[in-house]
């Protein structure tokens, strides 16, 4: 079995956070409920610019499985 996680790095404005979260985030909801990406989306003003960088890993080997339960 190989596990299926993500490096996420958020950058808001001059705030930055990191992340590791499970399988491959894609859209907004695979990042809400993780509570530092709750908290920053929370203190910005809706014209702050976010981008979302997102490395993909395997560890192990075998079929992969995402890292956590969905």
């Amino acid at each position: 079995m190989a596990l299926l996680f993500s490096a996420v790095t958020v950058t808001a404005g001059e705030d930055e956070i990191e992340l590791l979260v499970g399988g491959i985030p894609r859209e907004y909801d695979d990042l809400e409920g993780w509570s530092e990406f709750d908290d920053l989306m929370y203190f910005i003003s809706e014209e702050t610019e976010v981008s979302v960088r997102a490395e993909a890993y395997l560890y192990g080997e075998g079929e992969s499985m995402r890292a956590s339960p969905e």
